[in-house]
């Protein structure tokens, strides 16, 4: 027979182990129950999440529909304005109005001015042009006029053909030379512009018609 110290000790491991048990039974209970409570609320806030998610789409589509609808009215105003104009004009072209006759005449005649102003204006720049390009040639012509003359002067200085007083002589002559002839180059000039010699827009210089001797 056992002893009572061995059966009280068996009746103390019997009652730890049972407890041991109930108490993993009761933790797996609770685990149960918070993993069962907590998969409940994630599929509630994806419920919630998925119904706000379709609010949105609905809320757009509605707009979308709603501007499309503007769209067509746009669309339908801007045919039935067109649709309008053409039947003005038409009945314009067919029974013009005296209102309409006169707003269409005064239509013309203002883009006459415009045009007469445009062609005015075109004109003063052709002449500002022409005037240009004979003041150039005016001056060229006279540059040219005056490298001649001072050649032909320092040739007659430097010639010991003449003496002291005869050089002053021909000097002087030399001078009034050279002043009548840059007069007669300046009346040719303009006498070749008045006779249309002048180049117009798109052509060169204008062309000698004789040559003078010295020049």
């Amino acid at each position: 027979m056992s002893s009572p110290s061995t059966s009280q000790t068996t009746n103390v491991s019997g009652q730890m182990s049972d407890l041991l048990n109930c108490a993993q039974m009761e933790k797996k209970s609770v685990k149960k129950k918070e993993l069962k409570k907590e998969n409940s609320r994630m599929k509630k806030e994806i419920e919630e999440m998925q119904k706000k998610h379709k609010e949105e789409i609905e809320k757009l589509k509605m707009e979308v529909q709603e501007v499309q609808k503007s769209k067509r009215k746009v669309e339908k105003a801007l045919r039935e304005e067109e649709n309008r104009n053409e039947e003005f004009y038409d009945e314009m072209t067919k029974n013009p109005t005296w209102s309409q006759l006169m707003k269409a005449m005064g239509r013309a005649q203002d883009e006459n001015k415009k045009l007469r102003k445009k062609v005015d204006k075109l004109e003063e720049y052709e002449k500002l042009y022409k005037e240009a390009v004979l003041d150039k040639y005016v001056c060229e012509r006279e540059l040219k006029c005056f490298k001649k003359g001072f050649n032909e002067m320092g040739k007659t200085v430097n010639s010991e053909e003449f003496g002291r007083k005869e050089k002053f002589k021909q000097m002087a002559e030399k001078l009034v030379e050279i002043k009548r002839k840059m007069e007669d180059e300046a009346k040719e000039l303009v006498s070749e512009n008045n006779q249309k010699d002048i180049p117009s827009t798109s052509g060169g210089p204008p062309q000698k018609k004789r040559k003078r001797n010295g020049f």
